[in-house]
């Protein structure tokens, strides 16, 4: 094994065993939720996230447009796991967070990627918690921690 895989190894290792530490600081998470790294037999979330916007791609030339991508992405899909109404209701309260001058592309953007959610991706439950980013040599690694089903 080359010296570059080698230290990805212990980086990914080091990483996954920060990452309890880092959730459990989160308010979001039970300080006895059971963390499961790669559930057998289920879908790594990193793939289907990217299998998800890939048609969006092109248009994420740079880190942070990849990031914010993913971002509404994230949105998107879990907006898509809820019922219509709670849905729209989510999607209102977020886009008033947001600087008039973008409602308009949050919105044109979102809706189509739950549209997507829902005719591609429909089978896949598990919400998206959050997401770590970095770019290698190689191009993107994400990382998606995600609910076993919603």
């Amino acid at each position: 094994m080359s010296s570059h895989k080698k230290q990805r190894a212990l980086d990914k290792k080091r990483r996954l065993r920060r990452l309890p530490q880092k959730l459990r600081r989160s308010s979001f998470l039970p300080a006895d939720a059971a963390i499961i790294h790669d559930p057998p037999g289920m879908a790594k979330m990193s793939e289907v996230l990217l299998d998800f916007v890939e048609p969006y791609m092109e248009s994420a030339a740079t880190e942070e447009e990849l990031r914010k991508l993913l971002t509404l992405a994230s949105a998107a899909w879990n907006a898509a796991l809820l019922p219509p109404t709670e849905r729209e209701k989510i999607v209102r309260e977020t886009e008033e967070t947001l600087p008039a001058e973008v409602r308009h592309d949050y919105r044109a953007i979102l809706e189509p990627l739950i549209e997507r959610k829902q005719e591609h991706f429909a089978e896949n439950r598990r919400g998206i918690l959050n997401f770590e980013l970095t770019m290698g040599p190689t191009g993107p690694y994400l990382r998606v921690m995600s609910t076993l089903e919603a």
